[in-house]
């Protein structure tokens, strides 16, 4: 518990973190992308972190899941008082793999499940629910700064989605190239 003179005293959420990353710098000192392993576990209330492996053979796989309502409450003591009340389920997994050439191979999966929000700047009106999912698969060359989207996609509740692929270039130069191709896309406007 907090205690503070002329504070409201709350309870704090217990929050359990650990991460154990190795083999992530080689003997000559450079980064070693291929031979690290990581291993990562992390809980709050309504958050759960995951990953475990390695970018070389193995592959790294990881999870997020977040029940928003009792994330919220957890949390509610170092947030505005404006922030609307939201509940729901997000998820993501994320895989990831070291192949040639230092170029990350990645697949992205982000599921949002009867999300909704209200109060706050939305007042007396309620957002939601709302179910999603946006995907992206790939890949990063680290060494040329090039960012490829195979596929990219969100669906929004059942009928309505959007797709994409391209490339972006120069991604660490000031000035990038984008080539993105967006389609098919399908509205459900009922």
């Amino acid at each position: 518990y907090i205690s503070v003179t002329g504070v409201q005293t709350c309870a704090l959420p217990i929050l359990r973190f650990s991460a154990r990353i190795e083999g992530l710098i080689d003997s000559g000192r450079g980064l070693n992308l291929k031979g690290a392993s990581v291993n990562i576990n992390g809980s709050l209330p309504g958050f759960r972190v995951q990953a475990a492996g390695s970018l070389g053979d193995m592959g790294l796989k990881g999870q997020l899941k977040l029940d928003l309502a009792p994330l919220l409450l957890a949390v509610r003591p170092f947030l505005p008082p404006s922030l609307p009340d939201a509940s729901g389920k997000l998820e993501m997994e994320i895989t990831a793999s070291l192949g040639t050439e230092n170029t990350i191979a990645f697949d992205v999966i982000l599921t949002g499940m009867n999300l909704t929000a209200s109060g706050g700047p939305l007042r007396e009106n309620r957002v939601g629910p709302v179910n999603l999912e946006m995907l992206h698969e790939g890949s990063l060359n680290v060494h040329s700064g090039i960012l490829d989207i195979r596929k990219g996609e969100i669906q929004i509740q059942e009928n309505s989605r959007l797709s994409w692929r391209g490339t972006i270039k120069g991604l660490d130069e000031p000035q990038r190239q984008t080539d993105l191709l967006i389609g098919p896309v399908s509205l459900a406007l009922s």
